[in-house]
């Protein structure tokens, strides 16, 4: 549960300190110092850009036990040969839920050399102090079309990626007491597999959509957005 509260209390905690850092230093409240002090962790973040971390991932294991992770896959040991032998993919998953914490057991629960293959977020995820640091462990890439054609390029693990189909539009779609997912309008990444000759691994996680309500998180997503627009992380 510990490992597992460090990302949600990330999302919950990183917009309101961010906010309250950029006004301390505005109005330098309560005096220039204090407001300095105070802002050290977001001017840190800030200058320090998002890294992945397969170490670090690898101690978060109690999440596995606590989440009761379980994964199943067809032909692994074919996976496996093709990604050794150079051959890349594009591994699909749905349903994105509030936060992927299935995500993040299956990449805690692979094996460490598996745990390079990035994962496609959002532009502003990339962008978002703290919050960028934290989630950034899990090796992140930016999910636009031209960063995605240029890591199917590479070979192998380094040329693989794991998109989630629904994305942001899914995350607000999210319930606890339904599966739903954002797919239809979602052909893009299809496209790009054809384009670049990738194979497509179908991902669903079970249960992702159960961990946490989405009403609690509407706030950060719209700070956010709010601070990207505003142009004030830039």
């Amino acid at each position: 549960m510990f490992c597992g509260s460090i990302f949600t209390l990330a999302y919950i905690l990183a917009p309101p300190y961010v906010f309250s850092s950029i006004l301390a230093l505005a109005l330098r409240y309560p005096d220039g110092n204090k407001a300095f002090l105070y802002a050290i962790p977001l001017i840190a973040s800030i200058l320090t850009p998002a890294r992945g971390m397969p170490k670090v991932v690898g101690l978060l294991k109690p999440m596995l036990s606590y989440f009761k992770f379980e994964c199943i896959t067809e032909n692994e040991e074919n996976l496996e040969a093709n990604l050794a032998k150079g051959k890349n993919y594009i591994f699909a998953c749905q349903p994105h839920g509030v936060i992927s914490f299935c995500g993040m057991c299956s990449s805690v629960h692979r094996d460490p050399k598996y745990r390079r293959i990035q994962t496609a977020v959002a532009s502003s995820l990339l962008k978002f102090p703290i919050l960028k640091n934290v989630m950034g462990i899990f090796s992140l890439t930016d999910a636009s079309s031209s960063n995605l054609r240029k890591v199917l390029k590479r070979p192998g693990i380094e040329g693989s990626v794991v998109i989630y189909i629904g994305g942001m539009a899914e995350l607000f779609k999210c319930c606890r007491t339904e599966e739903r997912l954002f797919l239809s309008q979602r052909k893009g990444f299809i496209k790009l597999a054809l384009r670049e000759g990738v194979d497509i691994v179908p991902i669903y996680l079970f249960g992702n959509t159960s961990c946490l309500s989405v009403v609690s998180f509407l706030l950060t997503f719209t700070f956010q957005q709010l601070f990207l627009q505003c142009n004030l992380l830039k």
